[in-house]
């Protein structure tokens, strides 16, 4: 593995641009963010077929769709990846020509993603792009998620009362595994508690993202090898399906020749 590193006084970034430009680690004061890899590791299918932890960038959708693989297509590609004064970049070609970039930008306390989608084609391009940071359970101790009008578990299709998803810890004792999608979020906010004293609060703008994502996984998935795992995505979209988010009008929309850009926020405080 030839990866690239990013480093100053308070964070500590490893990119892999041979593995789908996957994050292999992110630490903040000592703290590690992401999962590490499982020696025990398990093959599955398609995605499931390479080592599951870390961060992946889900593009141009979550969901499988026709011509597109479960977790979309970066995961199989190697982008060109650089660090920088401040970060590090990773950029994604596809096939029909538009590129993805995503820029990290670390400061004092804070970390910024920053994504960009260009597209050269004469058309439109409607996707979705979902961050998918797998953070292990045992550094998180509490998360407190904005207020939604509703909220609905995908894995087990059960609905879920949107003050109860507020505090999502509680609904994934171990051994299970549960995808919280609360949608039509009041607020681009999640504030974790971590170890050690620390809190991370992550911010995006819920006009671009107006459902969130909270994936927890205590030992219930997949399973032929469970893990533990947790992730908190803002899907543009009430889902990741692409189909679903075209239909409601919510799917990233890049104008013909020209570029869509956000950021999303991560700022830690604590030892």
């Amino acid at each position: 593995m030839n990866t690239l590193q990013y480093i100053d006084t308070e964070w500590l970034c490893a990119c892999d641009p041979a593995d789908g430009g996957r994050l292999t680690r992110l630490c903040w004061r000592g703290t590690d963010l992401l999962t590490e890899p499982d020696p025990d590791f398990v093959p599955g299918e398609g995605f499931e077929s390479r080592p599951v932890y870390g961060y992946d960038d889900c593009y141009p959708c979550v969901a499988r769709q026709e011509g597109i693989p479960d977790h979309g297509c970066c995961w199989d590609m190697q982008p060109e990846c650089a660090v920088l004064d401040d970060g590090l970049s990773c950029v994604f070609v596809f096939p029909d020509g538009v590129c993805l970039h995503r820029r990290l930008r670390f400061g004092a306390g804070e970390l910024t993603w920053m994504f960009r989608i260009e597209n050269p084609s004469d058309t439109e391009v409607q996707a979705q792009h979902v961050m998918h940071a797998l953070m292990p359970p045992s550094v998180i101790l509490s998360i407190r998620a904005p207020l939604c009008a509703e909220c609905v578990d995908s894995l087990h299709d059960e609905s879920i009362s949107p003050e109860a998803a507020r505090t999502p810890l509680v609904l994934c004792p171990e051994g299970k595994a549960r995808m919280l999608l609360l949608r039509g979020v009041e607020a681009g906010d999640v504030e974790m508690d971590l170890c050690n004293g620390q809190r991370l609060r992550i911010l995006f703008d819920r006009h671009i993202f107006p459902t969130l994502g909270l994936w927890m996984d205590r030992g219930g998935y997949p399973a032929h090898a469970a893990r533990q795992e947790l992730a908190v995505e803002p899907i543009p979209g009430p889902s990741g399906d692409l189909t679903e988010a075209v239909c409601r009008g919510q799917a990233l929309t890049i104008p013909a020749r020209g570029q869509l850009d956000w950021e999303i926020e991560w700022r830690l405080t604590g030892m």
